[in-house]
């Protein structure tokens, strides 16, 4: 796919521009001089090989022209498991060396969250469900969660989606599919305006599509809308 192809440094350009794994991603180089204080040959061991698999892997999903944002998702774990040995041996040494007072204590705390806060807000924002946040390649499920909400009952219409490439249906397929195995639906996908006929329900999202729909049948009418899409009655 030809819109796939990306640059080489495709993926560390994103640990920058889109902010990911941040704001760690900057700390992550330290990590390496944890090798020189962990305490024994198989924790160093591991460690090395951690890095072994970072490095490997990254240069791996780097390599091929074709690169998709979430193909670096495998590293995560792995930073992780860097900052854990790090900061758990770099606390080891220190506290046989330093007084551990309340201060000190509340200190490290300090810094801790300081360090959690961004990433775990980033990943509080991104679980909770918010429309107002998706693109608008989402706004099919969105509007069609919406209107199973509003009118659980309504569970026979088309949904409408102009693509350039047949894959980009695929998203909308999902929820097809899904609403036919739990509700027995007879939703169907269409692309093609021939396909469209007097008499059906027709889900749309795409604003140019829904201004289409009343050029090609004036006589429709809108069931349902909100922000993210209208049902039509095509007439």
């Amino acid at each position: 796919m030809e819109w796939h192809k990306q640059p080489t440094l495709f993926y560390l350009e994103n640990f920058v521009t889109s902010k990911r794994y941040y704001p760690l991603i900057y700390l992550l180089p330290l990590t390496l001089v944890a090798f020189f204080f962990i305490r024994t040959e198989r924790l160093r061991r591991v460690f090395t090989y951690i890095w072994v698999i970072v490095a490997g892997y990254l240069v791996f999903i780097s390599i091929p022209p074709v690169k998709l944002e979430w193909y670096d998702a495998p590293l995560y774990p792995f930073f992780a498991l860097l900052f854990g040995i790090a900061v758990s041996e770099g606390a080891s040494r220190l506290t046989g060396r330093l007084k551990i007072t309340a201060a000190s204590t509340v200190i490290a705390l300090a810094v801790t969250l300081a360090c959690c806060y961004l990433p775990y807000r980033h990943i509080w924002q991104k679980v909770q469900y918010a429309p107002e946040k998706m693109s608008d390649f989402e706004w099919e499920g969105v509007f069609i969660r919406q209107l199973q909400e509003a009118h659980p009952d309504w569970l026979d219409y088309v949904i409408l989606k102009q693509v350039k490439h047949p894959e980009h249906l695929d998203q909308v397929k999902f929820y097809q599919k899904t609403f036919q195995y739990r509700f027995a639906a007879p939703i169907s996908v269409e692309s093609d305006w021939q396909q469209i006929r007097p008499g059906q329900r027709v889900l749309v999202s795409q604003p140019v599509v829904s201004d289409s729909i009343v050029g090609r049948f004036p006589a429709s009418t809108i069931l349902f809308q909100t922000d993210f899409g209208k049902l039509w009655e095509i007439k």
